[in-house]
């Protein structure tokens, strides 16, 4: 017989938390095995015990054994389960954050200001999806004030799922961009899928951040209660960008001081208006929200600047599409305009049939801006090639021996995840 969800819950009201992964097993943890497409983590049920687990939720009842055991009717269904359940019992703030392009960097930031006055629980890392949701609000500290829960999405249907989840009642969208057109098709079937979370927090009567710099969010209807931003002002006033003399963003709020960051690419600064606005909604002290916007450090390759003994290296080699990729180029031509620059520009994926339309397009930006670049993956290499080599795949060695040469350069870097274009830096 299987469990039902009441049971499930007092068992995961008495644990440390939850764990999909035998690696990442914490004493007391209650473990939930997930049917992946190469793997049966029902196996690893068993090792999970061994390893600390309270408790293992398995769907197979040949592997519940004993007691320790929770037999349920679908292991991914009961974690989405648990994962709803909690958010409806969480009676604090739940803001929830999705966007084509900024919307982990605007997390951390979100997490920085607010986390000066306030316990913060925020998605770990990019845990964005119909897993990584439930594992973030289910191992939320129950301390904690406040719920930051970003949400990705690369088919129709995945933002509504991920709001049942969350319960979100604070809903921000960092802008409407071109990712993930080979399932969501246009513009406008990524604004409408993106949209799902305003509509959600408006169905519990929640309140919007909105960018009213973005070109479709603009067309959201503002309510009296939504508060709304832009590149250029946030919650605390008007945002004015200043020139940087190391690329780094530096800006200052209406007439006060000159703030510097350690971000890279002033497509940053919608990120900085967003965090600032919820800052501001939530009552955070300008002067120390301005103050953790300074001191925040980006990482996991995200707008960092990275100094070699040789090179400098822009990394913003996490993520790309057309519009990301497109603003980052920009952004590093405007920024270093005397600088001796080199672009590496990696395949960007999940763009169906006008793939090779977009590569194009970045190309043809490369040439009016005369930078110089390099183009890892088939998809560039099939729209034309970078202007100094265009290679399929980074390993390959004359792509090695050519970088190995740059000295005095400032390269920025920027791809798809899957490209791993991280893997050139050794040799910069």
């Amino acid at each position: 017989m299987t469990t039902s969800l009441e049971e499930v819950y007092q068992r995961y009201e008495s644990s440390s938390g939850v764990s999909t992964d035998t690696r990442s097993i914490r004493p007391g943890d209650l473990f939930v095995a997930l049917l992946g497409p190469n793997h049966d983590a029902n196996h690893y049920a068993a090792k999970a015990l061994a390893s600390g687990a309270s408790f293992a939720i398995v769907d197979r009842a040949d592997v519940a054994i004993d007691e320790r055991y929770i037999l349920v009717d679908n292991g991914l269904s009961m974690l989405q389960s648990l994962a709803r359940l909690r958010a409806k019992k969480w009676s604090k703030p739940i803001i929830g954050l999705t966007g084509s392009n900024g919307k982990t960097t605007t997390k951390e930031l979100l997490s920085a200001v607010l986390s000066v006055s306030m316990k913060v629980a925020s998605t770990p890392g990019n845990y964005n999806n119909h897993i990584g949701v439930p594992l973030t609000i289910l191992n939320a500290d129950t301390a904690a004030d406040l719920m930051i829960v970003e949400m990705g999405t690369n088919q129709p249907g995945d933002i509504e799922l991920l709001c049942d989840i969350a319960q979100p009642n604070l809903g921000l969208i960092t802008n409407i961009g071109l990712a993930h057109l080979e399932r969501l098709g246009s513009p406008q079937g990524i604004f409408e899928e993106k949209t799902a979370l305003f509509r959600s927090v408006v169905s519990r009567t929640g309140r919007l951040f909105l960018n009213i710099g973005d070109q479709l969010l603009q067309t959201w209807p503002t309510g009296a209660t939504d508060h709304t931003y832009a590149h250029d002002r946030c919650g605390y006033g008007e945002l004015i960008q200043l020139e940087s003399p190391d690329g780094r963003v530096r800006f200052k709020v209406s007439d006060g001081g000159v703030i510097q960051t350690n971000l890279s690419g002033d497509y940053n600064m919608s990120n900085i208006a967003a965090a600032l606005t919820v800052a501001h909604y939530f009552d955070i002290p300008e002067e120390l929200a301005l103050n953790a916007i300074a001191t925040y450090e980006p990482h996991n390759q995200r707008s960092q600047v990275m100094h070699t003994d040789r090179n400098v290296i822009i990394a913003d080699a996490y993520n790309a599409n057309p519009s990301s990729m497109g603003a980052s180029i920009q952004s590093f031509a405007s920024t270093y305009p005397n600088e001796n620059l080199l672009v590496i520009a990696g395949d960007m994926l999940e763009l169906g049939d006008k793939a090779l339309v977009y590569h194009r397009e970045v190309l043809q930006q490369l040439k009016d801006l005369d930078l110089p670049s390099i183009t890892v993956g088939p998809l560039f290499q099939q729209a034309g090639g970078g202007t100094l080599i265009g290679v399929n795949h980074a390993e390959e060695s004359k792509l090695v021996e050519l970088l190995s040469s740059y000295e005095g350069k400032t390269i920025l870097i920027k791809g798809s995840r899957s490209m791993r274009l991280e893997r050139l830096y050794d040799f910069l």
